[in-house]
């Protein structure tokens, strides 16, 4: 059974994809070619478009949405998100709720996360 989560959304539009835990210079190529990535991050900054650019280049994977444990709608982060029409929300404390390779799905809109079962 899913699992969900209620954050506040950040930026429209809805997505699913593989998390992953923003590292910096730590990124790994994945063993699948061009996964979809939503990618988590501690806060969100103003570089967060030069941090998933240098993901996508370190990677062969395409970052489809974002998650921040610290954030707000007015931040220049998230308006920079919204102006690239990349769905983001806040969702604090993920510890224990989300790790990395989770498959999730999110609403950018409503700020939901929909995590399923590991099989």
């Amino acid at each position: 059974m899913a699992k969900k989560y209620l954050g506040l959304g950040l930026s429209e539009g809805a997505t699913e994809g593989t998390v992953v835990f923003w590292k910096e210079g730590k990124h790994s190529l994945s063993e699948t070619a061009e996964r979809r990535v939503i990618l988590l991050f501690e806060s969100l900054s103003v570089d967060v478009l030069w941090k998933i650019k240098t993901y996508e280049q370190e990677t062969t994977d395409k970052v489809v949405g974002v998650i921040t444990q610290k954030g707000g709608w007015g931040t220049h982060g998230a308006k920079l998100l919204r102006e690239k029409g990349i769905p983001s929300l806040v969702l604090e404390s993920v510890k224990g709720l989300l790790d990395d390779n989770d498959i999730v799905g999110i609403n950018g809109g409503n700020g939901t996360v929909l995590k399923g079962e590991r099989k």
